[in-house]
């Protein structure tokens, strides 16, 4: 009986001091990002004595999966505010003096100026200043385009980086967690695995399989292993803007719904180029529509006519600008520089209109006083019907309130983003929550299981030190 109480007691021992380590490991990292609840696997054996069994997490995996695909979309989101809020600073807002519907307004209030006193010089100076400033806004606006193309392309470089390091380092753990013998204690090493696959569902969607070795094999959601068991690579490049490399497996396009990185590549693939295009738009039609009355306000760098696709012929709705030499344009609009040594051509008009082949020259002298060039200037401020190509840009409208329209509308794209964003970040919080009431460490019950645990083992070793007196008072007895 007394070697059954020893063995008993030893065995209670054992076990406790394990549970307390346990639950002591679990305080010590409870504000351990990623850390997940231990729990200690008891069994009884044949003799009624506890024995030591696995240690596990405490680990929702419905939970954690939803997280993962939440926090995918909130951070496509994210990745889209950050860039839309960089064009919708610098574009700002139409009412700001500096917009671009409000110095095409400037421009339309120089020629008003100058239909009162045509013969004024100093006003067909202004009307110059106030084409230079339109073509200065395109240019700026153009250059912020441009910048948050690059700025894209760094964060998405960024980006696919960390899915290279991350999808190595699920790899590693993989090989660590299966090579371990059996009843080898690999929670934190799965702790750290599920932080990786974390990180990775943050920039790209993906679905992830259990393998009986306790490997976790990682998919792109378009069906392309990253990890099964060899490691891929993910690149730019493709029809889809990227590229997953997998030899001796050819290198092919893969898709990505949601994360940072699709996000981004949003932005890059729909966002700047419908901005630049509309950009490029509105400035052919200023262009095109000054052409029209024979006053070539505007041209390519100032120097270069905007040909059509028949560059013999005036740019029209059946001869439309050439798109080679469209693209990029409102970046390269100015005002043509043979009107700004001869500011008369405002006045008089031109003998033919910008978009034949050769040099800009001016019309007949008219007659003191006569407007009739000037007033069809003036008059084109208030049509509604300057034609638009542009994807985003209504096929008709008014050349002030389509340009006031489009500023308005980066204002609306990020606000909209922004607003979904919050969204997401309240569904993010919730499952954290969640989770966290599943898998974190409540310090307050682990304690409390500590001081159960720590009596359990007073109780223990007071059983042994009952059979270490029994047997001395024996061993004294013989």
């Amino acid at each position: 009986m007394a070697m059954d109480a020893i063995g008993l007691a030893l065995s209670g021992l054992d076990v406790t001091r394990a549970r307390i380590d346990t639950l002591t490991r679990n305080i010590t990292n409870a504000q351990t990002p990623g850390y997940t609840k231990k729990v200690d696997v008891a069994t009884t054996g044949l003799l009624g004595q506890v024995q030591l069994g696995s240690v596990t997490r405490s680990v929702d995996n419905a939970l954690l999966t939803a997280l993962r695909s939440t926090t995918g979309d909130q951070n496509q989101l994210q990745s889209s505010v950050t860039l839309l809020s960089q064009v919708e600073t610098s574009f700002g807002t139409p009412a700001a003096s500096s917009s671009l519907s409000a110095q095409i307004t400037g421009l339309q209030t120089a020629f008003q100026d100058l239909s009162v006193n045509p013969e004024k010089t100093s006003l067909l100076n202004n009307v110059i200043a106030a084409g230079d400033a339109v073509a200065r806004t395109l240019n700026t606006l153009t250059q912020t385009v441009s910048q948050v193309s690059t700025n894209a392309n760094a964060q998405l470089q960024e980006a696919l980086t960390t899915v290279n390091t991350t999808l190595k380092s699920i790899a590693t753990l993989n090989n660590q967690i299966s090579t371990q013998s059996a009843g080898s204690d690999v929670t934190d090493l799965q702790d750290q695995r599920d932080n990786a696959l974390n990180t990775l569902a943050g920039l790209m969607d993906i679905t992830t399989f259990t393998l009986p070795s306790g490997a976790v094999s990682v998919y792109t959601k378009d069906g392309k292993p990253l990890v099964d068991p060899n490691v891929a690579t993910v690149s730019l490049g493709g029809s889809s803007g990227l590229l997953w490399n997998s030899p001796p497996s050819a290198p092919a396009p893969i898709r990505v719904g949601s994360g940072t990185i699709a996000g981004i590549l949003g932005i890059q693939t729909t966002t700047v180029p419908t901005l630049q295009g509309q950009l490029d738009d509105m400035a052919r039609t200023l262009t095109v529509e000054f052409n029209a009355i024979n006053v070539p306000l505007f041209s390519d760098n100032g120097t270069a006519p905007l040909l059509g696709t028949n560059p013999g012929l005036p740019i029209s709705s059946t001869n439309p600008a050439n798109p080679l030499q469209l693209a990029g344009y409102a970046g390269r609009i100015a005002v043509d520089q043979t009107v700004r040594t001869n500011p008369s051509i405002i006045h008089d008009g031109a003998v033919a209109p910008l978009g034949v082949s050769g040099p800009v020259v001016a019309g007949p002298a008219l007659a003191p006083g006569d407007t009739s060039v000037i007033d069809q200037a003036v008059a084109l401020f208030s049509r509604t019907n300057v034609a638009y190509t542009a994807t985003g840009l209504p096929p008709t409208g008014n050349i002030i309130q389509v340009a006031s329209d489009f500023v308005a509308n980066q204002s609306t794209a990020r606000a909209n983003s922004q607003q979904a964003l919050t969204s997401e970040q309240a569904l993010v919080s919730a499952l954290h929550d969640k989770i966290s009431s599943a898998s974190g460490v409540n310090v307050d019950d682990q304690v409390a299981q500590l001081t159960v645990l720590q009596n359990a083992y007073s109780a223990n070793a007071r059983v042994l030190q009952a059979s270490k007196d029994m047997y001395t008072t024996l061993f004294n007895a013989i």
